[in-house]
């Protein structure tokens, strides 16, 4: 079966359409059409500390391994680093969404007063 640009094009777009019209919550069959999304109880905070254990537990772990003179391969250097990036995003994240912190930062030396909140 041979197809046309345009009508590929056309199946595309409209497959498209109905999987975003598909991801918003009001299109959720399990909820109802006008509750708001984040209104239902989940275990997202259990799940998150249980990551957050395994992350503390997996960085001990490195922790002791490690020499202070270790060399390490530059992509595992790299995922230490993008690993600490990212827990220190989250947590400024949330103690600015909490009131716990000001966005100026909070002092310590991973931060620099100009750290963005988003």
């Amino acid at each position: 079966m041979k197809i046309a640009k345009q009508q590929l094009i056309e199946l595309i777009q409209e497959e498209m359409s109905l999987v975003k019209l598909g991801d918003t919550p009001q299109n959720n069959p399990i909820m109802g059409q006008n509750e708001p999304y984040f209104d239902h109880p989940d275990d997202e905070g259990s799940m998150a500390k249980k990551q957050l254990q395994q992350l503390s537990d997996y960085s001990n772990e490195l922790f002791g391994m490690l020499n202070d003179n270790e060399q390490l391969e530059s992509w595992v250097q790299s995922k230490i680093t993008k690993a600490v990036d990212y827990i220190s995003t989250v947590k400024h994240h949330l103690e600015y969404e909490m009131g716990e912190q000001t966005p100026e930062g909070c002092g310590c030396s991973g931060c620099s007063s100009d750290e963005s909140y988003e």
